[in-house]
């Protein structure tokens, strides 16, 4: 539940952003150049790094224990 929760939130956030950008009145170079800065000034980047490392772990994981979980219904079959 609380991995769709955080889903949710990163869906939203990325979704306000885009429109933010697409109706701002500055150059999209300048406004990356901005979003970047404030993004590592607040340590979202390196959270949403560590977020997606630990989601790709998990789900790297998932996938095993599936392939082994099927490989071992085909031998008993």
């Amino acid at each position: 539940m609380k991995k769709k929760g955080i889903i949710s939130l990163l869906i939203g956030v990325v979704t306000g952003a885009t429109f933010g950008v697409l109706f701002s009145p500055d150059k999209g170079s300048k406004i990356r150049k901005n979003l970047k800065s404030k993004l590592e000034k607040e340590g979202v980047l390196d959270k949403v790094k560590s977020f997606f490392s630990e989601l790709k772990k998990e789900l790297k994981d998932e996938f095993k224990d599936l392939k082994d979980e099927i490989k071992s219904d085909k031998k008993k079959k």
